[in-house]
Parts: structure tokens; sequence; C-alpha cells
């Protein structure tokens, strides 16, 4: 693997003039070194790394820059010590050079997407020492125009589906704001990114394409996570409004696709980011009848679990202290979809999802007879008659009846699984009795070994307390045989009950001895040679033929 390394750099350097075999060889580094650390390192070593920056800078061939900083980006993306090398201001200056100049294909400006996104994806450092914030801020904006303005010709980008390469770049820089802002949290780079909202929210009400909608979604929602700044700039131009709208539109049309119920989900959790911990932003969206919408989406049945998950989440963040929000899913048949979701799933996180949507709505279903209208902003001043009270009164005492209704059967079902679980219940009177008739026959009749009360009886006293008993009871007398075959077979063992016989002592005869001596002339005392140059006897040993040779000697 180094030798190869070192002779493809070896031809790089030598091929200045050659860009086609220089792309070529490129291609082979890359296919050494993708997913292989050693790899990485040792090229890195050698000087590649600096020899590819400088290629993908000087070379004025489209294709080479191109396949320059692809390869710089897989480098870097194998190996952590190559992403912490390319992590310089020259090389975000390089790239932004080729994104801001209009005569950059649209291949070369999507590796400059991808190298930017490698680098800045799991670098926390990477704003401490790699370039200053007045680069990083002009860089982040640069590529964030390209985002807007490619919103745009998202018709046309379409057209050619997701080949075309003016998606693929709009949607590399998606990914690489994403990054960004995300990968980890940067909340300076989140507020940079959000001057990307107003063309992003347009383009999503004007496109329900799941190529078109999912990156912007993923975009948005992690854009505005944790910042409150980003929500709120996302609120103020009407983001919150066209995210409601969209969601609308993509339930009404369930029944008409069917695979609308995903981009539905992905919308709920780019909605459910935009108004986490932001009270503002949650009373704004009471105006939408939002509820009624996620709840219909929640009556799906093709949703997973998690997709319920993340239903209930926005809905319990909805109506966390919005009293209006709150009214809406009492309306909207929410609390029997609320116990529905704790009866049948099995999901821990589901059940604390809805448990805590049904304690958001606790106070309001106590008060909602004494003051109805107050919770109700769209009625008019006409309706605090007692005739108009009444009506929404019966509404409601409708509904906490199916409620209770619903519950009473819920524990009716809890009794039945339990009494199953435990059948013994059923018998305990007899079983009672059983045991009250056991207690009261006389102790000298019972056995010895029952009596024995906790850890009393052990494998040492066993023995001597079931002895002496004469009325064992059937799994003592077991125990009881078992202890005597035990023990007599350890006499057995140990005193022995047979003659021990001696093995028959071979001597060594003169034509072994004779093999012996000669064997130690040509060998020396070599006793392993000796026994295999020669014919011995079955059964003799090296040690036999060192014993026998050292007597031999003894007798001279």
């Amino acid at each position: 693997m180094k030798t190869d390394l070192k002779l493809l750099l070896e031809c790089l350097k030598f091929q200045m003039d050659k860009p086609g075999c220089q792309k070529e060889t490129l291609a082979a580094v890359r296919s050494i070194c993708q997913d292989n650390i050693e790899a990485c390192d040792y090229f890195r070593e050698i000087g590649g790394l600096t020899f590819l920056n400088n290629l993908s800078k000087s070379s004025s061939h489209s294709i080479l820059k191109e396949a320059s900083l692809y390869t710089l980006a897989v480098l870097a993306e194998s190996n952590v010590y190559c992403q912490q090398t390319l992590c310089t201001s020259a090389l975000f200056e390089d790239v932004h050079t080729i994104l801001s100049d209009e005569q950059s294909s649209i291949n070369l400006k999507r590796m400059c997407v991808y190298i930017f996104l490698v680098l800045v994806s799991n670098n926390s450092k990477i704003n401490k020492y790699s370039f200053d914030l007045l680069c990083n801020i002009d860089f982040l904006y640069n590529i964030s125009s390209i985002l807007r303005s490619k919103m745009l010709t998202c018709n046309m980008v379409l057209a050619g589906g997701s080949t075309n390469p003016q998606y693929q770049l709009w949607s590399s820089v998606c990914s690489a704001l994403c990054a960004c802002v995300n990968n980890p949290q940067n909340e300076e780079n989140q507020k940079l990114c959000s001057t990307a909202f107003p063309q992003a929210s347009e383009r999503l009400r004007g496109s329900l394409h799941h190529e078109i909608a999912r990156p912007i979604c993923s975009l948005i929602g992690l854009t505005v996570a944790n910042s409150r700044f980003a929500q709120d700039y996302f609120a103020s131009i009407g983001g919150l409004n066209i995210l409601s709208d969209v969601l609308s539109d993509l339930v009404n049309g369930l029944q008409v696709k069917s695979c609308d119920s995903k981009l539905a989900i992905v919308v709920t959790k780019t909605l459910d980011a935009c108004i986490a911990e932001n009270s503002k932003s949650v009373h704004h969206l009471s105006k939408h009848n939002i509820l009624s919408s996620l709840m219909n989406l929640l009556s799906c049945a093709t949703l997973e679990p998690e997709d319920k998950f993340s239903i209930v989440l926005t809905v319990g963040h909805l109506t966390d202290d919005c009293e209006a929000n709150q009214y809406e899913l009492l309306k909207s048949n929410g609390l029997p979809l609320m116990i529905q979701v704790l009866a049948e799933s099995q999901d821990d996180e589901l059940h604390k999802a809805a448990t805590y949507v049904l304690q958001n709505c606790r106070c309001i279903t106590e008060t909602l007879s004494l003051d109805l209208n107050k919770h109700n902003p769209n009625l008019s001043s006409a309706t605090s008659d007692n005739n108009q009270r009444g009506k929404y009164l019966d509404e409601y005492w409708g509904k906490a009846a199916e409620i209770f209704h619903k519950i009473q059967y819920l524990q009716q079902q809890y009794n039945e699984v339990w009494m199953e679980i435990d059948p013994m219940m059923i018998c305990a009177d007899l079983i009672h009795k059983e045991i009250n008739k056991v207690v009261d026959i006389h102790c000298t009749l019972r056995c010895s070994g029952c009596l024995v009360a906790g850890y009393a009886m052990t494998s040492r006293n066993c023995s001597n307390i079931l002895m002496g008993c004469p009325h064992l009871c059937d799994r003592h007398r077991v125990i009881l045989q078992a202890e005597e075959r035990f023990r007599s077979e350890y006499r057995k063992l140990l005193y022995g009950t047979g003659s021990i016989t001696k093995g028959t002592r071979k001597d060594f005869t003169q034509i072994e001895i004779a093999y012996l001596l000669d064997g130690v002339e040509k060998f020396g005392h070599h006793w392993n040679a000796i026994l295999w140059s020669y014919p011995f006897q079955k059964g003799r040993r090296n040690v036999d033929l060192a014993k026998k040779y050292k007597h031999l000697e003894g007798q001279h």
C-alpha cells in the first residue's frame, strides 16, 4: 500500500502536462485511501496532501481542479488528521473565490461545497484556528446566496430529476449549511444562515415536491433549533404561517396521495423545532387551527411509532401553557386520541409524550364548564347567552363521558389480563384449607425434612436429619437414597475393592544394549535420535535409554 501511494504521487508530479492521466491517477489514490486511516496518514506524511492542495490552486484545467478537490475531500472524510490539516484560511478563501466566480462550472462548485461540508462536519474547533470570523461570515453569506439564487430555478431543476447538476449543487448547499449550523451547533452560523429563510419559506410554499421540501425543512429545523433569534426571525417573516398552511394542504391531500404522510411528518418536525420553548410562537399558531390538522394526521393508519411520537410531541409543545390550543384540541377530539395512543402503543417515549399532552389539558377540562367563552377566542359576544353556553357544555360533557367509558374499558381489560396472569387467586380458599390440614397433622407423623424451617438443613446435616425419621415424604426419601448411593461409590473409590496390577518390567536385551552403545558413539547423548534410529522394544522412552546408559557406565 505504501509503495503504491508513493509511486502514484511520483506519477502525479511527472504528469503535470497530462491532466487526463493525472485525473486517472487521482482516482487510484482515492480507491486506496477511502475509508483507510493508515493509508491517508501515510499519504499525508509523504506530502501528498500538500501537493494536491497546490494542484487544485495552480491547475488551469477545470476537470483536474474538480478531481483534486474531490480527492482532498475523500482524504479529509476518511482521516481526522487530514481534516485538521486542510482547515486553513487559505483553502477556505480559494473555495470562496471559486464559488464567487460566475465562470466556474457547476461541478467545480459542487466539489467546493462538498469539501466545505466535509471540513465543517464534526469539527468543533474550526472557528478557532481555521479562519477568522470575518472570513467565516463572508463565506457563509456567499454559500447561502447560492441557496437563495438557486431556489428561483427549482422548477427547472425538477425537470431533470435528482440527477440534474443544478439540483445536486442546490442539495449540496443545503447539506453544507445544515452541517455548518448543527454539526456541531453554532449560534453565530445559525444567525447568519437565517438570511435564507425568506426564499426558503417561499420556495416551500410554491413546491411540495419531496426533492425540494425535505432539504428546506431540514435547513429550517436545524437553523432554528435552540436559537431564539432564529425562531423569532422565522416567525416575523411569516414562516410559521407558511408551515401551517403547507401542513394543512398535505393533511387535506392524504386521501389522494398516500406518500404525503411522510412529507407531512417532516413538516411537523420542522414546526416543532420552530416553537420549542417559545411561547410567543405557540400563541401565534393558535390562530391557524393547526391542531385539527395534527389530529387528522395522527389518525392516519400508515404511521410508524416514531412518526406518532413526533406528532404527539408537537401537540404537547403547542398545548403547553396555551389555552386556545388546548381548547382546539378538545374540539378536535384530541383527548380520546391521546388515550388511544396510551392504550395501543408499547413505546415508552410515546407514552410520556401523550401523558405530557393530557397533563397540559388537565386544567382546562376542569374549568371549562365555569367559563367556556374565555377559552374560545373565536366566539363572538353574542354567544354568551345560556342556550349557546348549554350547547357547548353538552358537547364537552359528551366528550367527557366518552373518555370516561374508554377509561373504564381499559380498566376492565387490565383486570382481565391480571386475572389471567394470576389464576391461583381463584382457588385461594381451597389452598388456605389445604395448608390448615397439613399444619394440623401431628408433628411426629410428619417428615423430619419438612419440619426443618428455612435454610437449617444443608448438605452437611441432611443425612443426619433424614436417617432417623420413619415417615419420610417422597421427596426427602429420594434425597436420602441418592445420598447413600453417593457415599457407597465414594467408599469404593477411596479404599478400593480390587487388586492393583503392576506393569511388567522389561529388561534391556543384549541386542538393545548393543543398539544403545552404538547410538552413543554415533549421536552422543541425544537420546531421542538414538531411540528413533534403532528398533528398540515398544514402550521404550528416551529416559529409559539415559538411565540404562548411566547404569552401564557405573558397572565399568
